[in-house]
């Protein structure tokens, strides 16, 4: 799925695109005449030219023409690749904070793709939020065809960043909006110098989507939670594992499982012994402190501290704390502490 800005790169459709590239197939015919080509060549340029014209003249206004030629038999005639811009001057360019929100706002894989290539390339580094970035098309000299998706970020006092895409062509396909496909070239180009991410592409943190649900029970919302958990331990200083104090447990924990959702059996276990069990190794775990209101949720009681041990189904806890042991679960916690059952 691709936004309507994204979607420009594919459709060909924008006025001034057709026109660039009428104008790269005339070139190509200039370049052709000038350097002497035969005529079997300059007849297929010409062609071409006038093939693409006469589909723009009958095109309908959802559909438009591939503004490339399937005839590629070119060779190296064409030592020069032509460009053909698409996000580059007002108003067709995008900032920054235009593409992050539609990052997180909507289903656009190429813009949640950008996104974390770019947050990759910067390190994690802040960006201008009006900061410019530009995209563009290399076509073959010639043929038209489209062989690489390009998008620029020239920063006044960072290194320029290029990310690059490759493309692949159904050519039985007559509509340019379907007969492209792109994936990442895994190379960013910082300074001149270019990166090869092939054995650093894991790494590359996933777009993270405003989630479509108010719920938890909703799963956009758990994977939005799953996504900024991550996020936040991974890139965050001062979040990360390594600057928590791991031989600390809190007194007592509640044993959630990792099984479905709404099933189980919840048992209570005490800090000490996970601390022991654990050795070295910390122990994960998730906290819910509410406002009881004038409600007074259940408690752990001298009482029901041994059935809490044994464990209590899960349709006996409260709606609140049921959701959170769900939300616990989800996200790959097995351990909670709330505050009414210490």
């Amino acid at each position: 799925m691709l936004c309507s800005k994204c979607e420009e790169h594919f459709t060909f459709a924008r006025p001034d695109i057709v026109e660039n590239c009428k104008r790269n197939k005339q070139n190509a015919i200039d370049y052709a005449v000038a350097q002497g080509f035969d005529e079997s060549h300059l007849t297929t340029l010409r062609r071409d030219l006038a093939r693409y014209q006469q589909q723009l003249d009958a095109q309908t206004q959802h559909v438009f023409p591939r503004p490339w030629s399937t005839d590629r038999n070119f060779g190296d005639l064409f030592p020069v690749s032509e460009c053909v811009a698409v996000w580059e001057h007002i108003p067709y360019h995008r900032t920054w904070k235009d593409l992050r929100l539609s990052a997180s706002r909507s289903d656009c894989q190429l813009c949640m793709t950008l996104v974390a290539m770019i947050q990759y390339s910067t390190k994690g580094g802040e960006m201008e939020s009006t900061q410019q970035i530009t995209s563009d098309w290399l076509t073959e000299g010639g043929s038209g065809f489209p062989f690489r998706l390009r998008f620029h970020i020239n920063q006044d006092n960072a290194p320029a960043i290029m990310l690059h895409f490759h493309v692949s062509i159904d050519s039985s396909d007559h509509i340019g909006k379907s007969s492209l496909a792109v994936t990442p070239f895994l190379t960013v180009v910082l300074l001149g110098v270019f990166f090869d991410l092939d054995t650093v592409i894991d790494e590359i943190p996933r777009a993270t989507r405003i989630p479509r649900g108010t719920s938890t029970e909703d799963q956009t919302c758990i994977e939005f939670l799953s996504q900024t958990l991550s996020n936040c331990l991974s890139t965050h200083a001062s979040c990360a594992p390594s600057r928590v104090n791991s031989a600390w447990v809190p007194k007592r924990l509640l044993d959630v499982g990792l099984g479905l959702p709404n099933s189980g059996s919840i048992v209570l276990v005490e800090g000490d012994d996970l601390r022991a069990s654990a050795g070295e190794h910390q122990v994960r775990y998730l906290t819910l402190s509410h406002l009881w209101g004038s409600c007074r949720p259940a408690t752990l009681s001298k009482a029901n501290y041994g059935d809490m041990k044994k464990g209590v189904k899960f349709a006996e806890f409260p709606r609140c704390f049921r959701d959170a042991i769900n939300v616990t679960r989800s996200l790959g916690v097995r351990y909670l502490w709330i505050d009414a059952l210490w």
